[in-house]
């Protein structure tokens, strides 16, 4: 395969943030609050030091996110079978990585696939006592993406719960690996929020049009209801799958109330902190790759199964579509 070739090969998988991955690890961060600091450090790191081995940017970021997707299959199914028969955890790794927009995320370059694997492995190893490895596999998932500190959750409670408070001994890792990269953004640009207040520098104009809408239309200014109107396609798209991601995480609160608890507490602080500076395309993103969404996907009837797969395989395919020609901004 030729050089030129090979970009347009690696272009399929390289869309929207990966220009900014791709730009921290060539040049690392600036020294003054910019949008780059939206970004958590594990990924773009990773990228910077297979490209100090010689390897093309692009083709570092789409090979660490690739392998990464690749092996939360198995991990994931491993963790599934913790809890479930393998003749369902079969199906239900199928669907999850089938999910949309799972599929998409799991194989272009972006955090995500990192992000999901770091995840399943704090709980892989919490479920086989390894705290050690645990709590720095959540430190390594905080590092990843800002709200991956939040695995500590289902680790404590799970501890506590089963009164084995001896388990906590390493659980400050996480939390303290989260302040240490504030530190680090601190002492680089003097902005102790600097990763935080990033994000409203890339601001959607969509989500913030909308708060504003419907905080005038509760002060009585009935004509904002047409800019609602306007994003008619947000309420139509995203409350079903808003709705159905909850229910998801309802029932994984049935197989594993430690998980149960972090996905609803992950869904509500991603929901309250990004909706303000998120595109509305990048919820489902973010719900859908916290893994405990995952574990009660199944179904005996095979009509439905049927129906289920096909639905996801064409989403699938639109995102896809959409996000190689800018119709899906993630």
């Amino acid at each position: 395969m030729t050089a030129e070739n090979n970009s347009l090969f690696l272009q399929l998988f390289s869309r929207w943030d990966t220009g900014w991955y791709v730009a921290i690890a060539q040049a690392w961060y600036p020294t003054l609050p910019a949008p780059a600091w939206a970004f958590s450090p594990l990924y773009p790191f990773t990228i910077r030091i297979l490209v100090s081995l010689g390897l093309q940017p692009l083709f570092a970021a789409w090979l660490i996110a690739t392998t990464a997707g690749l092996t939360c299959v198995p991990v994931f199914q491993k963790v599934a079978e913790a809890y479930l028969p393998a003749k369902r955890t079969r199906t239900t790794t199928i669907l999850y990585f089938l999910l949309p927009p799972v599929l998409l995320f799991s194989g272009i370059s972006y955090s995500e696939p990192l992000f999901l694997l770091l995840s399943l492995l704090a709980w892989r190893y919490h479920l086989s006592g390894a705290d050690l490895k645990s709590n720095l596999a959540a430190a390594l998932s905080s590092l990843t993406r800002n709200y991956g500190v939040l695995i500590v959750i289902p680790l404590v409670y799970d501890c506590v719960r089963r009164n084995e408070l001896k388990r906590l001994a390493f659980a400050p890792i996480p939390i303290l690996s989260s302040v240490g990269w504030l530190l680090y953004a601190y002492a680089w640009t003097g902005d102790l929020l600097a990763p935080l207040d990033a994000r409203s520098r890339m601001a959607d104009p969509t989500p913030i049009a909308i708060m504003r809408a419907v905080s005038d239309i509760m002060k009585g200014h009935l004509g904002s209801i047409m800019v609602l109107v306007h994003y008619w396609w947000v309420f139509i798209l995203g409350i079903p799958a808003l709705l159905f991601v909850l229910v998801l995480a309802k029932r994984a609160l049935l197989i594993d109330r430690s998980l149960g608890i972090y996905t609803f507490v992950s869904i509500l602080a991603i929901f309250i902190f990004g909706f303000s500076v998120t595109s509305t395309t990048s919820f489902l993103r973010y719900f859908t790759f916290l893994f405990p969404v995952g574990l009660p996907l199944y179904t005996q009837k095979r009509w439905l199964l049927t129906i289920m797969v096909s639905a996801f395989l064409i989403l699938n395919y639109l995102m896809w579509l959409g996000f190689l020609v800018g119709g899906y901004s993630p």
